[in-house]
């Protein structure tokens, strides 16, 4: 009997320093006295625990070791190490977006199309973003993906929204509604 009243309330007193030290990290990250989670998962033989870091609400995390990114849809593997990645120089851009001094990532994929200047790279909303020499659109759903919208005057290239709230850019030369094409 008294093993059993022992036993319950160090269990008592485990619940109290879990349900008290749970600290959330931001992007469903936490952490409490024993464990670090992405949701539900336990992660703690994915990262190194005491330097783990959520960089904002972006699903890019870090540690001292490697740069992850969470794979929202799978709780048995929820984080994804982008194998390569220059941890000093990693920055997050926003809109799914961050970089380092050699890759672009989007949704915690690497980007490689010809042309992407990676220094001058940046978001503009949800659908577009530009660099010095392109301006680009990001489609979702099957597959993240970030296409070079042909053509476009990356001087002149601006987004503006139209009465409807569609996402609408437009350059000196054409208008860009949701898509590759220009009307």
């Amino acid at each position: 009997v008294y093993s059993s009243i022992v036993a319950s309330l160090l269990f008592i007193i485990a619940l109290l320093a879990i349900t008290f030290s749970y600290k959330s990290l931001g992007d469903y990250f936490g952490k409490d006295y024993f464990h670090t989670y992405y949701k539900y998962a336990v992660i703690d033989s994915l990262v190194d625990r005491s330097s783990f870091a959520v960089l904002g609400s972006s699903g890019y995390a870090v540690d001292d070791m490697k740069v992850y990114y969470a794979e929202s849809t799978n709780l048995k593997y929820p984080l994804k190490t982008l194998q390569g990645a220059d941890l000093r120089t990693f920055k997050v851009l926003g809109t799914g977006f961050a970089h380092d001094k050699d890759h672009l990532y989007f949704e915690g994929n690497e980007v490689i199309i010809d042309g992407l200047d990676i220094e001058s790279f940046a978001p503009i909303n949800y659908y577009y973003a530009k660099d010095k020499n392109q301006a680009y659109y990001l489609s979702y759903g099957m597959g993240q993906k970030v296409h070079v919208i042909p053509n476009a005057d990356v001087q002149t290239f601006e987004i503006t929204e139209d009465v409807s709230g569609r996402n609408v850019a437009k350059d000196k030369n054409n208008t860009y509604i949701n898509t590759l094409y220009d009307f």
